[in-house]
């Protein structure tokens, strides 16, 4: 496979991961393909390591930050999610998240 192309394997692979384990309202989880362009975008010229590491934060973020904590989180579409890189918000969060990612990598 080319670069690209192996790229869009994984690419396409982590968005799969991304739309089953986002739970949101089910009325919220919509525009699978708007979801799809705005993930590749995010993780474009990304390592797959790189990559599957964000894909595990934004997740982590969505889960264990926002629902339940913020006022309608739940209803938040993924896309939405996306481009508002919501995860940025706690610069803390992707510290911490990336210094635990690299040690379990080890």
């Amino acid at each position: 496979l080319s670069d690209s192309a192996n790229q869009t394997t994984f690419v396409d692979s982590l968005f799969d991961k991304f739309w089953k384990h986002y739970n949101c309202d089910k009325n919220s989880k919509v525009k699978k393909k708007d979801a799809a362009k705005s993930f590749a975008r995010l993780m474009r010229g990304k390592s797959e390591e790189e990559a599957n590491m964000l894909t595990n934060a934004i997740l982590t973020y969505y889960q264990d930050h926002l629902v339940g904590v913020v006022f309608g989180a739940d209803k938040l579409h993924p896309t939405t999610y996306l481009n508002q890189q919501r995860w940025e918000d706690n610069p803390e969060f992707m510290i911490e998240f990336k210094k635990q990612w690299e040690s379990e990598s080890e």
